[in-house]
């Protein structure tokens, strides 16, 4: 596991898979988290202990989390981006993230459906890739 501080605003967290390392972000003052290498586990140990301190998560090479529903706790986050992931089949209630404007979806091989996207209210900036 790496941490680094790219910034003063955004905190890096590489090879994320144990909750020791989730816990590395405790009394970050960062608002923008950019993380990798999540199990399940500790995506939702992430989500519960820590992810209400952030306004952006960039989930970057977790391809092993498969319910990605632990987001709908995050009603004040507002922006999410995903690169790479092989397990998650849906996305999650959106409509509970009041305050999400931004949503960046890439590379997902098992979402076959975007309809949980209809839910959302406030989503202004929705952006779709495929780099692999």
């Amino acid at each position: 596991m790496k941490v680094q501080t790219e910034d003063e605003n955004t905190f890096r967290l590489v090879d994320a898979g144990t909750v020791e390392a989730i816990d590395t972000v405790r009394g970050t003052a960062c608002q923008k988290l950019r993380v990798t290498g999540l199990k399940q586990e500790s995506f939702d140990y992430l989500i519960d202990k820590y992810g209400h301190q952030f306004k952006e998560i960039d989930f970057f090479k977790c391809p092993l989390v498969g319910d990605l529903s632990g987001l709908e706790k995050l009603t004040e986050i507002e922006s999410l981006s995903f690169y790479w992931n092989q397990r998650a089949e849906r996305l999650w209630d959106l409509s509970k993230n009041k305050s999400l404007r931004t949503f960046m979806l890439e590379d997902f091989t098992r979402l076959h459906s975007l309809e949980d996207l209809v839910s959302s209210d406030s989503l202004s900036d929705v952006r779709f890739g495929d780099r692999i």
